[in-house]
């Protein structure tokens, strides 16, 4: 096995830590491990840097003493409450530092009551060539101090961080693990976590539309699902419920997935994101993977970054 090669990804919501470990074995990459945490007390990243990552410490603590964790590199997923996505129109004529400029400018306007200098942002840009003028900007942003925080635990930890990421940009490539996919199709997806929603349409495994929101109660949520799918459909000229949508999330129940299908018309299936990947025999029986698969879909999406 190599695990110079090997990746790990870790997903740190505010009650677990959960980690996906994947080996490349005889120029195979194979999921060798998949375990979970809860921490002692609610994670909040306002807490104190020594609180904060004592909580983490713990929880990895844990999960480290039951399998040690040997891939050299890590990946990790932070959750949507924490970040600030929005669209914009761009000029796709701006050079790189200037976009970035304008794009910070723009998150000050947008949330007057954050200072734009104190976030990290990475941006996608949308541009379609046959309308020119059209181009705009997913931006992704996230306050820098988050992201020292998660940068101190691997030091301390000596891990060598590769990527940091939002969930559902983590989880949202998992469907191209299927080899059969046309990198040229659109991908929906949806993650429901209790009154947190946020939809991420990709095209190959690049994003065109990515928004996040809450509800209140299944008729709030499909109100959001339908002003999502209608913004959409003409954004893209497509419709949307002929494109393959897939859902993640924690605690996901047949009743709400049955009342989003009915109303909106869409076809979700849960993910899975062992299902297209090999995976060590004894993890197969085991329930974490059995009863639980589609909640690892961040922690497995960063891990798969590398395969």
């Amino acid at each position: 096995m190599s695990y110079n090669q090997s990746h790990a990804g870790i997903y740190i919501s505010k009650t677990k830590l959960q980690v996906v470990e994947v080996v490349l074995n005889e120029n195979v990459y194979r999921v060798e491990y998949v375990d979970e945490e809860y921490f002692s007390e609610f994670l909040d990243f306002s807490f104190k840097e020594t609180k904060f990552i004592s909580l983490i410490q713990s929880a990895y603590n844990e999960v480290v003493l039951r399998h040690p964790i040997k891939a050299a590199n890590v990946s990790i997923a932070l959750p949507n409450s924490l970040f600030k996505v929005f669209q914009v129109p761009i000029d796709a004529s701006l050079a790189k530092v200037d976009l970035v400029n304008h794009l910070r400018w723009e998150l000050s306007v947008l949330f007057p009551a954050d200072r734009g200098e104190e976030y990290s942002i990475r941006n996608y840009q949308v541009i379609d060539d046959k309308q020119p003028g059209s181009a705009f900007a997913i931006v992704v942003a996230v306050y820098t101090k988050y992201l020292n925080l998660i940068h101190k635990f691997c030091e301390r930890n000596n891990l060598r961080l590769k990527f940091i990421d939002n969930e559902h940009a983590a989880a949202g490539n998992l469907a191209f693990l299927n080899k059969q996919k046309d990198f040229n199709d659109f991908n929906l997806s949806l993650l429901l976590d209790g009154s947190n929603y946020s939809i991420l349409c990709n095209k190959g495994k690049a994003p065109v539309y990515f928004r996040l929101n809450s509800y209140k109660n299944p008729q709030g949520l499909i109100k959001e699902i339908d002003f999502d799918l209608a913004r959409l459909s003409k954004q893209l000229n497509t419709n949307m419920l002929a494109v393959e949508s897939s859902v993640i999330g924690n605690d996901l129940t047949e009743g709400l997935l049955e009342k989003v299908r009915e109303n909106t018309g869409l076809k979700l299936y849960k993910i899975n994101p062992f299902e297209f990947i090999e995976i060590n025999e004894k993890l197969r029986s085991s329930s974490l993977v059995v009863n639980k698969f589609n909640s690892f879909s961040s922690a497995a999406g960063m891990a798969f970054r590398m395969v």
